[in-house]
Order: structure tokens, then sequence, then C-alpha cells
């Protein structure tokens, strides 16, 4: 009995031992076993999208619209003798006419300073019946020369003007400011013009609407001339215009 029951047991545990070698070697393979990981999106480094720049693009211009020419007009001041309502006046200086150096016509003005900063000026007079309006002034020119070098710092020009008359008055303060600023002297360098070699007629061109730090006046009347300490010499001017606008 006990021999059967030996037997018996053996045989339960060989069959249990089959069972599970049937069962493990059933068993799927694990996949991962030799397979590289992939890494994951968020890890990956993105591959570069090209990029392409784009080609101008070519901007047709519009033809220009043309602006109406303005009619202009030139007032004669000086060639050979004076405009009727208009003359000089000199503060510390000799003036005359001068056949000797002209340069249009047959006379010319010679101005002879006494004083360093003599004043001459070159002025609308109380006959005058054409005024003057300084929004209307293109440019004011004449023509300038010495027997000496005139440097960019030896003579200066200032513009003169009225709210209250068409011609010039010394005590003229119609266009004076309250806070007492003045008619800008400007040295003649700011007009574009360098130093005047001598013997040479040079053209000047004074724009009394760029002289920003003036004062506001409606009429010009005028400018004047004045030397420098430096400059003694005598210098001569012929052919005084204005170019304006022919309204």
């Amino acid at each position: 009995m006990s021999h059967h029951k030996k037997t018996f047991r053996l045989g339960a545990l060989i069959f249990s031992l089959l069972i599970i070698t049937i069962l493990v070697a059933c068993q799927p393979e694990d996949d991962s076993i030799g397979v590289i990981p992939t890494i994951a999106p968020e890890f990956e480094v993105p591959t570069p999208i090209p990029t392409f720049t784009a080609l101008p693009t070519l901007t047709r211009i519009a033809n220009p619209t043309p602006t109406a020419e303005l009619p202009l007009k030139t007032i004669l001041i000086y060639d050979d003798r004076f405009a009727p309502g208009w003359g000089l006046v000199g503060e510390d200086l000799l003036s005359e006419t001068t056949e000797e150096v002209t340069f249009d016509g047959n006379q010319a003005l010679k101005i002879t300073p006494r004083l360093a900063f003599s004043q001459f000026y070159i002025v609308s007079t109380n006959d005058n019946r054409e005024p003057v309006f300084r929004d209307d002034i293109i440019a004011v020119s004449f023509y300038l020369r010495s027997a000496e070098a005139i440097a960019f710092d030896d003579m200066t020009i200032t513009a003169q003007g009225s709210n209250d008359n068409i011609y010039w008055i010394e005590d003229d303060r119609s266009a004076i400011t309250t806070s007492g600023a003045r008619f800008e002297d400007t040295q003649l360098a700011f007009t574009g013009l360098g130093t005047i070699p001598p013997d040479t007629w040079a053209r000047i061109e004074f724009l009394p609407q760029e002289q920003q730090f003036d004062p506001v006046y409606r009429n010009f009347t005028g400018f004047y001339l004045s030397n420098a300490s430096t400059f003694l010499a005598p210098y001569y001017i012929d052919r005084i215009e204005i170019l304006v606008v022919d309204e």
C-alpha cells in the first residue's frame, strides 16, 4: 500500500513538471529584447525647414507731376545808377561812384570804410511806390570786389524790414520784437561764398526768407554791409537786384 502511494506521488510530480515545461515553451518571446529603443518625439532634434528669401519686387515710379513755374520778375536796384525809390545811406564810411572798376555798365559804387563795423545801407527811400514783400523774395544779389582779398569773416550782410512802412526809416521798430530781437548779421560765408580773391568780382546771393532769427516783418526795405576790424580796404559793389515772385 505504501509502495503504491510513492509511485503515485512521483508520477504526479513528473506530470506537474511536464505541464510547467510546456507552459514555459509556449510563453511568447519578449519583443523588447534586442530592439533599439526609439527616442520620444519631444526629445527628437527637429529637422530645419529651409527658408527662402523672396526676390524684391520692382515698384513702378510714378511720373512726377510737373509743378507750374512761378512767374518771376527782377527789380533792378542799381546798375550805373539807382532805380527810382532806392538809394544808399552810409555810416562811418565814404561812398562814391567810380568808372575805374565796374562789373557791368559804366559806373560802380566804391565804399571806403573809415572804422571797423561801418555800415553801408542799400535801402528803399520814402518816394518808393512799389513795396517788396519779404514772402515774395527769391533772392537779393549783387557783385562785390576789392583790391584786397575778402575773407569769409571780413564782412557781414543784414536784412532790413518793416511792418508799418514800405521804405526804410532809421528808427523803425515795427519789426523789433518785445524781447529785443533784431535783424541778424550774417557772414558772407553763410551765403555759400568763400574768400574772394583780390581784384575779382564775386556774385553774392542773399536769401532773406532763410534768416530764421530775424524778427517777423512784412516789407523788405533793404540791407546793409558791415566790415570787420580786420578789413578796412575800399570795396566795390555793382548790379544790385532783387528777384521776386510776380503775382
